[in-house]
Protein backbone atom coordinates (compact mmCIF):
# COMPACT_ATOMS: atom_id res chain seq x y z
CA UNK A 1 0.00 0.00 0.00
CA UNK A 2 1.67 3.41 -1.10
CA UNK A 3 2.13 5.82 1.84
CA UNK A 4 0.15 9.30 0.89
CA UNK A 5 2.50 12.02 -0.41
CA UNK A 6 1.88 14.14 2.54
CA UNK A 7 2.98 11.17 4.80
CA UNK A 8 6.19 10.84 3.06
CA UNK A 9 6.82 14.08 2.97
CA UNK A 10 6.42 14.55 6.77
CA UNK A 11 8.70 11.27 7.10
CA UNK A 12 11.22 12.96 4.92
CA UNK A 13 11.69 16.17 6.94
CA UNK A 14 11.25 14.89 10.22
CA UNK A 15 14.42 12.41 9.36
CA UNK A 16 16.66 15.23 7.90
CA UNK A 17 15.76 17.23 10.60
CA UNK A 18 16.82 14.07 12.90
CA UNK A 19 20.03 13.62 10.71
CA UNK A 20 20.95 17.01 10.99
CA UNK A 21 20.93 17.37 14.73
CA UNK A 22 22.72 13.95 14.76
CA UNK A 23 25.23 14.78 12.16
CA UNK A 24 26.42 17.90 13.69
CA UNK A 25 26.77 16.04 17.32
CA UNK A 26 28.77 13.28 15.18
CA UNK A 27 30.81 16.27 13.89
CA UNK A 28 31.36 17.67 17.08
CA UNK A 29 32.78 14.80 18.95
CA UNK A 30 35.01 13.56 15.87
CA UNK A 31 36.43 17.03 16.17
CA UNK A 32 36.68 17.29 20.15
CA UNK A 33 37.90 13.92 20.54
CA UNK A 34 39.56 12.33 18.01
CA UNK A 35 41.28 15.20 16.70
CA UNK A 36 40.75 14.11 13.05
CA UNK A 37 42.50 16.50 10.60
CA UNK A 38 39.96 18.47 7.85
CA UNK A 39 37.09 17.91 10.07
CA UNK A 40 34.55 21.04 11.10
CA UNK A 41 31.03 22.24 11.84
CA UNK A 42 28.60 20.87 10.32
CA UNK A 43 30.05 19.53 6.72
CA UNK A 44 32.51 17.09 8.45
CA UNK A 45 29.65 15.94 10.36
CA UNK A 46 27.42 15.33 7.60
CA UNK A 47 30.43 13.60 6.27
CA UNK A 48 31.50 11.43 8.73
CA UNK A 49 27.94 9.98 9.66
CA UNK A 50 27.88 6.54 7.83
CA UNK A 51 24.80 6.18 9.37
CA UNK A 52 23.27 9.48 7.80
CA UNK A 53 20.15 8.65 6.40
CA UNK A 54 17.24 10.53 4.23
CA UNK A 55 14.36 8.87 2.38
CA UNK A 56 14.06 9.29 -1.06
CA UNK A 57 12.04 8.41 -4.14
CA UNK A 58 11.67 9.43 -7.86
CA UNK A 59 8.92 12.03 -6.57
CA UNK A 60 11.10 13.54 -3.61
CA UNK A 61 13.18 16.65 -3.93
CA UNK A 62 16.66 15.39 -3.57
CA UNK A 63 17.38 17.14 -0.43
CA UNK A 64 20.69 15.29 0.26
CA UNK A 65 21.90 16.45 -3.19
CA UNK A 66 21.09 19.67 -2.41
CA UNK A 67 23.27 19.49 0.59
CA UNK A 68 25.85 18.16 -1.29
CA UNK A 69 25.76 21.28 -4.19
CA UNK A 70 25.70 23.84 -1.02
CA UNK A 71 28.94 22.85 0.67
CA UNK A 72 32.01 24.31 0.31
CA UNK A 73 35.16 22.41 -0.58
CA UNK A 74 36.22 19.33 1.27
CA UNK A 75 39.23 17.60 2.05
CA UNK A 76 37.88 14.70 1.21
CA UNK A 77 35.72 12.85 -1.36
CA UNK A 78 32.15 13.25 -1.16
CA UNK A 79 29.62 10.04 -2.06
CA UNK A 80 26.03 10.30 -1.98
CA UNK A 81 23.51 7.43 -3.35
CA UNK A 82 19.98 8.74 -5.16
CA UNK A 83 17.78 9.08 -8.11
CA UNK A 84 19.42 11.26 -10.79
CA UNK A 85 15.68 13.27 -10.48
CA UNK A 86 12.74 14.23 -9.36
CA UNK A 87 11.08 12.31 -12.01
CA UNK A 88 13.45 9.53 -12.70
CA UNK A 89 13.81 5.91 -11.30
CA UNK A 90 17.55 6.01 -12.09
CA UNK A 91 20.01 5.59 -9.32
CA UNK A 92 23.68 7.27 -9.70
CA UNK A 93 26.62 8.40 -7.11
CA UNK A 94 26.76 12.25 -6.84
CA UNK A 95 30.44 12.67 -6.44
CA UNK A 96 32.35 15.19 -5.25
CA UNK A 97 36.11 14.72 -5.06
CA UNK A 98 38.56 16.53 -2.73
CA UNK A 99 38.77 20.27 -2.59
CA UNK A 100 36.14 20.42 -5.53
CA UNK A 101 32.28 22.13 -5.32
CA UNK A 102 31.44 19.99 -8.49
CA UNK A 103 28.91 17.07 -7.88
CA UNK A 104 29.14 14.38 -10.86
CA UNK A 105 26.70 11.83 -11.58
CA UNK A 106 28.47 8.45 -11.53
CA UNK A 107 26.23 5.90 -13.21
CA UNK A 108 25.30 2.64 -11.17
CA UNK A 109 22.90 0.64 -13.54
CA UNK A 110 20.52 0.31 -11.50
CA UNK A 111 16.93 1.64 -10.96
CA UNK A 112 14.28 2.38 -8.00
CA UNK A 113 11.95 0.19 -7.32
CA UNK A 114 8.90 1.61 -8.25
CA UNK A 115 7.00 3.05 -4.78
CA UNK A 116 9.54 1.69 -2.63
CA UNK A 117 11.27 3.76 -0.10
CA UNK A 118 15.10 3.45 0.40
CA UNK A 119 17.83 4.69 2.67
CA UNK A 120 20.81 5.53 1.30
CA UNK A 121 23.90 6.95 3.64
CA UNK A 122 26.80 9.31 2.94
CA UNK A 123 30.53 7.71 3.33
CA UNK A 124 34.10 9.05 3.58
CA UNK A 125 36.75 6.75 1.94
CA UNK A 126 39.55 6.63 4.73
CA UNK A 127 42.24 4.16 6.10
CA UNK A 128 40.98 1.22 7.82
CA UNK A 129 42.78 1.78 10.99
CA UNK A 130 41.96 5.87 11.00
CA UNK A 131 40.67 6.10 14.79
CA UNK A 132 37.27 7.67 12.65
CA UNK A 133 35.99 4.01 12.56
CA UNK A 134 35.18 4.28 16.15
CA UNK A 135 31.66 5.39 15.68
CA UNK A 136 30.40 2.90 17.85
CA UNK A 137 29.86 5.19 20.21
CA UNK A 138 29.86 8.33 18.44
CA UNK A 139 26.79 7.18 16.58
CA UNK A 140 25.19 6.14 19.99
CA UNK A 141 25.76 9.97 21.37
CA UNK A 142 24.49 11.11 17.42
CA UNK A 143 21.30 9.16 17.78
CA UNK A 144 20.51 10.26 21.65
CA UNK A 145 21.11 13.71 20.83
CA UNK A 146 18.58 13.30 18.15
CA UNK A 147 15.78 11.88 20.33
CA UNK A 148 16.62 13.92 23.00
CA UNK A 149 16.32 17.44 21.17
CA UNK A 150 13.50 16.05 18.87
CA UNK A 151 11.26 13.96 20.53
CA UNK A 152 9.58 17.24 21.94
CA UNK A 153 7.74 17.23 18.35
CA UNK A 154 5.51 14.98 19.32
CA UNK A 155 4.14 16.15 22.54
CA UNK A 156 1.41 18.38 19.98
CA UNK A 157 0.98 15.04 18.47
CA UNK A 158 1.04 12.10 20.60
CA UNK A 159 -2.43 10.66 22.36
CA UNK A 160 -2.38 12.82 25.86
CA UNK A 161 -2.69 10.09 28.12
CA UNK A 162 -1.85 10.39 32.68
CA UNK A 163 -0.21 7.74 34.87
CA UNK A 164 -3.22 5.79 35.57
CA UNK A 165 -4.85 6.01 31.96
CA UNK A 166 -5.90 2.51 30.80
CA UNK A 167 -7.33 3.55 27.64
CA UNK A 168 -4.65 4.44 25.51
CA UNK A 169 -2.95 1.77 22.77
CA UNK A 170 0.25 0.28 24.79
CA UNK A 171 2.43 2.03 21.76
CA UNK A 172 1.89 5.13 23.81
CA UNK A 173 4.16 4.07 26.48
CA UNK A 174 6.91 5.26 23.82
CA UNK A 175 6.19 8.59 24.82
CA UNK A 176 3.75 8.90 27.56
CA UNK A 177 2.48 7.53 31.15
CA UNK A 178 0.09 4.80 31.24
CA UNK A 179 -1.07 1.45 33.25
CA UNK A 180 -2.78 -2.07 32.48
CA UNK A 181 -4.68 -4.25 34.80
CA UNK A 182 -3.59 -7.87 34.51
CA UNK A 183 -4.82 -10.19 36.79
CA UNK A 184 -5.14 -8.65 40.50
CA UNK A 185 -2.14 -6.49 39.06
CA UNK A 186 -1.98 -2.59 38.06
CA UNK A 187 1.08 -2.20 35.90
CA UNK A 188 2.24 1.23 35.73
CA UNK A 189 4.53 2.29 32.87
CA UNK A 190 6.09 5.34 34.58
CA UNK A 191 8.95 5.82 32.12
CA UNK A 192 8.55 6.47 28.62
CA UNK A 193 10.40 4.64 26.39
CA UNK A 194 11.85 6.80 23.80
CA UNK A 195 13.38 9.77 25.15
CA UNK A 196 14.89 7.94 28.46
CA UNK A 197 16.72 5.36 25.65
CA UNK A 198 17.88 8.53 23.87
CA UNK A 199 19.27 9.58 27.39
CA UNK A 200 21.18 6.08 27.69
CA UNK A 201 22.53 6.26 24.34
CA UNK A 202 24.00 9.38 24.92
CA UNK A 203 25.14 8.44 28.40
CA UNK A 204 27.11 5.41 26.81
CA UNK A 205 28.27 8.05 23.71
CA UNK A 206 30.36 10.47 26.04
CA UNK A 207 31.92 7.96 27.47
CA UNK A 208 35.36 8.86 25.91
CA UNK A 209 34.69 11.93 27.69
CA UNK A 210 35.77 9.97 30.50
CA UNK A 211 39.05 8.29 29.15
CA UNK A 212 40.74 11.90 28.17
CA UNK A 213 43.29 13.28 30.74
CA UNK A 214 42.04 15.15 33.57
CA UNK A 215 42.49 18.75 32.35
CA UNK A 216 41.33 18.19 29.09
CA UNK A 217 38.54 16.19 30.91
CA UNK A 218 37.36 19.15 33.15
CA UNK A 219 37.65 21.62 30.26
CA UNK A 220 35.23 19.96 28.10
CA UNK A 221 32.88 19.62 30.96
CA UNK A 222 33.08 22.80 32.31
CA UNK A 223 32.35 24.33 28.25
CA UNK A 224 29.54 21.34 27.75
CA UNK A 225 28.08 22.52 31.11
CA UNK A 226 28.06 25.97 30.76
CA UNK A 227 26.81 25.41 26.82
CA UNK A 228 23.94 23.16 27.89
CA UNK A 229 22.76 25.66 31.10
CA UNK A 230 22.99 28.57 28.73
CA UNK A 231 20.72 26.02 26.38
CA UNK A 232 18.40 25.66 28.86
CA UNK A 233 17.64 29.04 29.85
CA UNK A 234 17.68 31.25 26.93
CA UNK A 235 14.65 28.90 24.70
CA UNK A 236 12.46 28.41 28.44
CA UNK A 237 12.81 32.23 28.88
CA UNK A 238 10.70 32.67 25.67
CA UNK A 239 9.22 29.22 26.07
CA UNK A 240 10.33 28.62 21.88
CA UNK A 241 10.71 24.92 22.54
CA UNK A 242 11.19 21.71 24.51
CA UNK A 243 8.61 21.93 27.44
CA UNK A 244 4.86 21.27 27.12
CA UNK A 245 4.17 23.43 30.52
CA UNK A 246 5.21 26.74 29.85
CA UNK A 247 5.97 28.95 32.55
CA UNK A 248 4.07 32.37 33.93
CA UNK A 249 5.36 34.73 36.26
CA UNK A 250 3.41 33.87 39.60
CA UNK A 251 1.33 36.68 41.64
CA UNK A 252 3.18 35.00 45.15
CA UNK A 253 6.55 36.86 43.71
CA UNK A 254 9.64 35.92 42.46
CA UNK A 255 10.64 32.80 44.06
CA UNK A 256 7.41 31.07 43.07
CA UNK A 257 8.22 32.81 39.52
CA UNK A 258 11.42 30.71 39.53
CA UNK A 259 9.94 27.50 40.89
CA UNK A 260 7.29 27.59 37.73
CA UNK A 261 10.72 28.61 35.52
CA UNK A 262 12.11 25.30 37.00
CA UNK A 263 9.01 23.10 36.81
CA UNK A 264 10.21 21.25 33.64
CA UNK A 265 8.60 17.62 32.76
CA UNK A 266 10.35 14.60 33.73
CA UNK A 267 7.70 12.06 32.14
CA UNK A 268 8.79 12.17 29.88
CA UNK A 269 12.03 14.11 30.21
CA UNK A 270 11.67 17.36 28.42
CA UNK A 271 14.86 19.17 26.46
CA UNK A 272 14.71 21.82 29.09
CA UNK A 273 14.32 19.33 31.87
CA UNK A 274 17.41 17.45 30.48
CA UNK A 275 19.34 20.59 29.96
CA UNK A 276 18.52 21.63 33.47
CA UNK A 277 19.51 18.69 35.08
CA UNK A 278 22.43 17.58 32.85
CA UNK A 279 24.22 20.87 32.47
CA UNK A 280 24.93 21.28 36.39
CA UNK A 281 25.53 17.81 36.46
CA UNK A 282 28.52 18.40 33.95
CA UNK A 283 29.76 21.39 35.74
CA UNK A 284 29.79 19.45 38.85
CA UNK A 285 31.48 16.51 37.46
CA UNK A 286 33.93 18.91 36.46
CA UNK A 287 35.26 18.81 39.96
CA UNK A 288 34.77 15.62 41.09
CA UNK A 289 38.37 14.84 40.87
CA UNK A 290 39.11 17.18 44.17
CA UNK A 291 36.60 14.92 46.13
CA UNK A 292 39.07 11.81 47.58
CA UNK A 293 39.04 9.30 50.07
CA UNK A 294 36.28 7.53 51.03
CA UNK A 295 33.82 9.76 49.89
CA UNK A 296 35.24 9.17 46.58
CA UNK A 297 35.53 5.29 47.14
CA UNK A 298 31.61 5.39 48.05
CA UNK A 299 30.72 7.44 45.33
CA UNK A 300 32.59 5.48 42.18
CA UNK A 301 31.27 2.15 44.12
CA UNK A 302 27.26 2.96 44.29
CA UNK A 303 27.93 4.07 40.55
CA UNK A 304 29.00 1.13 39.86
CA UNK A 305 25.78 -0.44 41.30
CA UNK A 306 23.29 1.47 39.72
CA UNK A 307 20.68 -0.91 39.04
CA UNK A 308 20.54 -3.26 42.47
CA UNK A 309 20.80 -0.40 44.48
CA UNK A 310 17.99 1.20 42.76
CA UNK A 311 15.78 -2.42 42.91
CA UNK A 312 16.87 -2.78 46.56
CA UNK A 313 15.90 0.79 47.68
CA UNK A 314 12.03 0.28 46.21
CA UNK A 315 11.38 -2.51 48.36
CA UNK A 316 13.54 -0.91 51.08
CA UNK A 317 11.50 2.56 50.97
CA UNK A 318 7.95 0.57 51.18
CA UNK A 319 9.23 -1.18 54.50
CA UNK A 320 9.95 2.07 55.98
CA UNK A 321 7.12 3.28 54.79
CA UNK A 322 5.17 0.66 57.08
CA UNK A 323 7.37 1.77 60.05
CA UNK A 324 7.09 5.51 59.65
CA UNK A 325 3.30 5.16 59.36
CA UNK A 326 2.89 2.82 62.53
CA UNK A 327 4.79 5.29 64.33
CA UNK A 328 2.29 8.09 63.33
CA UNK A 329 -0.59 5.84 64.30
CA UNK A 330 -1.68 4.32 60.77
CA UNK A 331 -3.02 0.47 60.23
CA UNK A 332 0.20 -1.53 58.46
CA UNK A 333 -2.35 -2.54 55.91
CA UNK A 334 -3.66 1.15 54.82
CA UNK A 335 0.39 0.64 53.27
CA UNK A 336 -0.45 -2.78 51.72
CA UNK A 337 -1.01 -0.21 47.90
CA UNK A 338 1.91 1.92 45.87
CA UNK A 339 2.23 5.15 47.52
CA UNK A 340 0.16 7.14 45.51
CA UNK A 341 -2.73 5.70 47.81
CA UNK A 342 -1.16 6.39 51.11
CA UNK A 343 -3.34 7.48 53.87
CA UNK A 344 -3.99 10.86 53.75
CA UNK A 345 -1.88 12.96 56.71
CA UNK A 346 0.67 10.68 56.50
CA UNK A 347 4.77 11.83 55.94
CA UNK A 348 7.50 13.61 57.30
CA UNK A 349 8.98 17.23 57.16
CA UNK A 350 11.47 17.60 54.60
CA UNK A 351 14.64 17.32 57.29
CA UNK A 352 12.43 13.78 57.57
CA UNK A 353 13.13 13.25 53.89
CA UNK A 354 16.56 14.18 53.72
CA UNK A 355 17.39 11.72 57.28
CA UNK A 356 15.20 8.95 55.62
CA UNK A 357 17.68 9.53 52.32
CA UNK A 358 20.77 9.03 54.23
CA UNK A 359 19.25 6.20 56.07
CA UNK A 360 18.28 4.25 52.75
CA UNK A 361 21.62 5.01 51.51
CA UNK A 362 23.58 3.66 54.68
CA UNK A 363 21.63 0.90 54.78
CA UNK A 364 22.05 -0.47 51.05
CA UNK A 365 25.58 -0.20 51.40
CA UNK A 366 26.43 -3.64 52.06
CA UNK A 367 24.73 -5.07 49.65
CA UNK A 368 26.43 -2.11 47.20
CA UNK A 369 29.93 -2.94 47.87
CA UNK A 370 28.95 -6.49 47.52
CA UNK A 371 27.44 -6.52 44.43
CA UNK A 372 30.29 -3.94 43.07
CA UNK A 373 33.13 -6.64 44.07
CA UNK A 374 31.29 -9.09 42.59
CA UNK A 375 31.51 -7.23 38.99
CA UNK A 376 35.02 -6.39 39.93
CA UNK A 377 35.60 -9.92 39.91
CA UNK A 378 33.63 -11.41 37.10
CA UNK A 379 32.71 -10.90 33.27
CA UNK A 380 29.73 -12.41 33.21
CA UNK A 381 26.98 -10.68 30.53
CA UNK A 382 24.03 -10.68 32.47
CA UNK A 383 26.30 -8.66 35.53
CA UNK A 384 26.50 -5.48 33.38
CA UNK A 385 22.40 -4.78 33.79
CA UNK A 386 22.84 -4.47 37.57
Amino acid sequence: MALPRSATFAIRLLLLLGALVGAVAAGFTAQAWWHHPGLNSLVAAVALLHSLRSIEDPSSTMPSRLLMTAMPALPFQLTVVSNRSPDTAEVVEWRREPGSRDVVPVATGLAWPERTFSLGHLAVPMPMDDPIYRLGRSVCLATGIAIIVLHNLLDPVWPPSQQFDQAPPLWVVLHGQMARSVGPFLLLFIYPLLPWIGVMLFGFGIAPLFERPAAERKTMLLRSGLGLTAAFVAPRALDLYGDPNPWQVQPAGITATVIDFLNTNKYPPSLAFLLMTLGPAALLLAHADRITGFVRETLVMFGRAPFAFYVAHLFLIHALSFLIGVLQGFEPRQFLTIFFYFPQGYGVSLLGVYAAWLTVIAILYPLSRWVAGVKARRRDWWLSYL
